[in-house]
């Protein structure tokens, strides 16, 4: 055990009679691989406190209780991220709990499935002087230090001191931090955080997607190197010429904390200049250890709330003076760099809450901004002008900026490569987002109000000015369009192979099936007699392509057998109803379909592969089962509640729907009430088309109907039927009267028809 000054003296937090020796704090960080990672929690003070110097620029606070009942504890964790070069992600975090905790593998909040050991030593009220303090926490020990338990990834089993680990440490395929940005107008200040309602302030629902594709994409999740995310707040209010207040704004961005950046955390906001406006204001910085999922790091990002009560200690302890003399500590902010790794690394969101109930985390602003005056116009549609008054900026038109920035947008282009006209595109205005992303210069693929529809390959110029009138910029060079163009074809074909459990086949092995060019796809050539895949001409909506591929066993016990299936579609999709994503296939049970779509911004004939990569490397073949669905029916004129099919025995099996077209199970039912007698018939089935449920008038009667419902998983339809309620059937005659009907041949007409009524809804 080490001798050292007490914590909570040194924060000045307890008596001189008694001193505590919990300390809480937390820290993550990368290193470049699982020995690195050790040698950084040996050395780290919160991963290994050995003295009150090694403090110095680390974030922590003393436990805030003199009571020695309570327990230290810490968690320890560490992952591979295979994004980041397999680096390491490592962390401890120290708190104190009213119960001990054993050593034991435990979930590390804020990750997904990551694992941490934890343990706990009791917390001491121990000695008379500063100087009398005894350590007692646990701390980071490795397999190689004397076997004991190495405290990696949270997999070793048995979790017992003495034992050696060989597992391998966790591996993630990423490391993860939302990216967004966003600014709001409000005509007062917001004086709630949860008064705030952009998307990025608070990125809980719907808006944010956490699929895989757009967990790739750098414009919605980002890959921390260095395993902070960043999150940047600030607020500014803008006045007219006659200095009266026209708007407050708060904004805010999200993303990776880049490794040079200093980020500064503290109650002093930072002289930071927003993006792109003609501001300079100050900005609050925060940060929070990066996750291994999209949405993780989704579910990590909350409401920017300045009265989080756990995070209010976001200074750091700076010993510089003698040990013993506890009135020279000094509360400092201080700042990450790449040379400092031990400094402000939490792993908790700071300043953040899931309810917003706080003031808003933003520096205070006192006074207003001249709104900034911009050149506005735009040209008319179809402008062969090239000496137009939008084009040349010449136009005397202008615009008074709330968002502080202008913005220009240009283009110059022709239709073909034989045309004679040349269209010019000019809009001038307010940047309405400054913070979008968008790059001063030419831009490879222009918006979509910029190009007519059905054409591809014009590019625009972008212009983004904080200076008064100065967007001013146009476009220096000449488009050539390209009609926008789609792959058109479908594939559809089946190959089998005997033998138990056999290798996918290889495309080359069944290309000769594809008749159509739709797998491999071949660019049409002006040599008319070559091979090409078919195409749409003229799209003026989305190109797609659908594909799936699965296999299904086709032989005997003595003779095995599996049949593999390909499918695949391509074309244009005027509708936009196709949707990135994987979908249930058309018509058959358990098998999902990939979909992907492009635009024009991807060029000409962008479906000709699947997100990149050959189509046949990246579908996967699929598993297929039957569905199984009960299947009887009751007997004509059935009076009986207990049937077998009306109410299913728990003993009775579903069975194997014929095929996989059979995608749903079915139960038509009818029950009545005729001349004091009850009726019960039902029709249990597996069934193919649509899963619409329906209801049918019975022949014969004049209230009485049949339900068809539908469910899609297996063994859905064995509900018992109806026993109660049952209406009292009313006969319809070819006159219109009501007669007391003969109850003798009724239900059997009923259920003749019961039948009939099913095997055309069912089959």
């Amino acid at each position: 055990m080490k001798l050292f000054k007490s914590l909570a003296v040194l924060a000045g937090c307890v008596t001189a009679a008694e001193f505590t020796n919990c300390i809480t704090c937390e820290f993550t960080s990368v290193a470049d691989n699982e020995s690195a990672a050790k040698t950084a929690l040996k050395a780290s003070p919160c991963g290994t406190p050995v003295s009150p110097d090694t403090f110095n620029g680390l974030k922590f606070t003393e436990s805030g209780s003199d009571d020695d009942e309570k327990y230290c504890v810490a968690v320890f964790y560490m992952f591979e991220a295979k994004d980041i070069g397999n680096k390491v992600v490592y962390g401890v975090k120290r708190y104190v709990s009213d119960s001990a905790v054993s050593l034991s593998r435990v979930d590390v909040e804020g990750y997904e499935g990551v694992k941490g050991i934890a343990s706990s030593q009791k917390q001491s009220v121990v000695g008379t002087t500063v100087d009398d303090a005894v350590v007692t926490l646990p701390y980071f020990v490795d397999r190689e230090d004397n076997g004991v338990l190495y405290m990696g990834d949270g997999r070793e089993d048995p979790i017992t001191t003495g034992d050696v680990s060989t597992v391998n440490i966790q591996t993630f395929d990423s490391i993860r931090c939302l990216v967004c940005h966003d600014a709001q107008e409000f005509s007062t200040a917001p004086l709630q955080s949860s008064d705030i309602t952009m998307p990025c302030w608070n990125p809980s629902g719907n808006v944010f997607a956490t699929d895989d594709e757009s967990a790739r994409d750098p414009t919605k999740y980002c890959s921390s190197t260095n395993g902070l995310c960043m999150t940047k707040t600030w607020q500014y209010k803008t006045e007219n010429t006659a200095d009266v207040v026209t708007s407050h704004w708060v904004a805010i961005e999200r993303g990776c904390a880049p490794d040079s950046e200093t980020a500064t955390l503290g109650t002093s906001a930072i002289a930071l200049t927003p993006n792109r406006r003609a501001l300079t204001a100050n900005m609050f910085v925060r940060m929070h250890a990066a996750t291994n999922t999209a949405s993780k790091a989704k579910d990590n990002a909350k409401y920017p709330d300045s009265d989080v009560s756990t995070n209010t200690d976001h200074g750091f302890i700076d010993i510089t003076t003698d040990v013993n003399n506890i009135t020279d500590q000094t509360l400092v902010v201080s700042s990450y760099t790449a040379t400092n790794p031990f400094d402000v690394r939490p792993i908790t969101p700071q300043f953040m809450s899931s309810d917003g109930a706080g003031k808003p985390d933003l520096p205070p602003v006192t006074s207003a901004t001249d709104e900034l005056e911009c050149i506005s116009c735009s040209t008319p549609i179809g402008n062969t002008d090239s000496a137009n008054d939008c084009v040349t900026a010449k136009t005397t038109g202008r615009v008074k900026c709330k968002t502080l920035a202008c913005a220009a947008i240009t283009s110059s282009y022709k239709l073909g490569e034989d045309a004679t006209e040349t269209y010019y595109f000019a809009k001038r205005g307010c940047a309405a987002d400054p913070d979008d992303g968008v790059v001063d210069g030419e831009q490879e693929s222009a918006d979509d109000y910029v190009v007519p529809n059905g054409w591809t390959n014009i590019k625009q110029y972008n212009q983004r000015s904080t200076t008064t009138n100065g967007n001013t910029g146009r476009s220096s060079s000449i488009s050539t369009a390209v009609v926008f163009d789609c792959y058109s074809c479908e594939s559809s074909f089946s190959t089998t192979v005997s033998g138990a459990n056999p290798a996918d086949p290889i495309f080359d092995s069944v290309k000769e099936k594809d008749t159509s060019l739709c797998w491999q796809t071949f660019k049409p050539v002006a040599d008319s007699s070559s091979s090409a895949t078919g195409t749409s001409g003229s799209c003026t909506g989305k190109c797609f392509v659908s594909a799936y591929k699965y296999k299904e066993s086709t032989g005997t016990t003595k003779l095995p057998a599996t049949t593999f299936n390909w499918f695949i579609q391509r074309g244009c999709d005027t509708d936009m109803a196709v949707l990135n994503g994987e979908t249930a296939a058309p018509a058959l049970y358990g098998i999902s379909q990939t979909n992907r779509v492009c635009d024009y911004s991807n060029g000409t004939l962008c479906n000709g592969l699947v997100e990149g990569y050959d189509t046949t490397l990246e579908i996967s073949t699929q598993s297929s089962r039957l569905l199984q669905c009960y299947s009887c029916e009751t007997a004509a004129g059935n009076t009986d509640p207990e049937d077998a099919c009306y109410t299913v025995p728990s003993t009775t099996k579903a069975v194997e729907c014929p095929d996989l077209s059979y995608t749903s199970c079915a139960t038509t039912e009818t029950a009545y009430t005729l001349n004091g007698q009850n009726y019960y018939g039902v029709k249990r089935a597996c069934h193919k088309g649509d899963h619409d449920d329906s209801t049918e008038a019975v022949s014969g009667f004049k209230n009485v109907f049949s339900t068809t419902t539908h469910c899609t998983s297996g063994s859905c339809n064995k509900a018992n039927g109806k026993t109660t309620d049952l209406v009292v059937a009313v006969e319809s005659t070819s006159t219109g009267t009501t007669d007391e009907p003969d109850d003798s041949g009724a239900a059997a007409v009923f259920f003749s028809g019961l039948m009939t009524l099913t095997l055309v809804l069912l089959h």
